[in-house]
């Protein structure tokens, strides 16, 4: 496969069965973790990518690369190592984190605690940011 057939490949939407993190796939490995070596096959490929035009780079990976974490932060976690993978993604390896408190990651986060969670350390519902998530629930992008 030459060099366009395969940056046509990734931006069809068929990311997940070229990378070779599919193949990678462990016996019995979640769709969670399958979804983040795609993840990180993605973002590996726009690192090494030599073009520095954002148009180009967001249509030949982070187009897919957002669709995939949207898709990895909607399943719910089997296991702690589905939540770290989503902890990573949602935290860009840990390099910034702009979650607000009612994110999806942070609700499942405090669900699997079930009562750990202490009251206080809960995100008060009339927050600006769950006000804005709350207004936005339903839009369509």
């Amino acid at each position: 496969m030459n060099r366009r057939a395969m940056l046509a490949t990734w931006t069809s939407g068929a990311a997940l069965a070229f990378f070779p993190a599919g193949a990678d796939a462990k016996p019995g490995e979640s769709e969670i973790l399958r979804l983040y070596r795609a993840y990180i096959a993605l973002t590996d490929a726009a690192d090494t990518h030599p073009s520095l035009d954002d148009d180009e780079l967001d249509r030949l990976f982070y187009f897919e690369r957002d669709a995939i974490e949207d898709r990895l932060i909607s399943i719910p976690s089997t296991c702690a190592a589905d939540l770290a993978a989503k902890m990573l993604v949602a935290h860009n390896f840990g390099d910034f984190s702009c979650l607000y408190d009612c994110s999806p990651v942070w609700n499942e986060a405090r669900a699997l605690l079930g009562g750990l969670v202490p009251a206080e350390r809960l995100p008060a519902p009339n927050t600006v940011m769950h006000a804005a998530q709350e207004a936005l629930a339903g839009v369509q992008p």
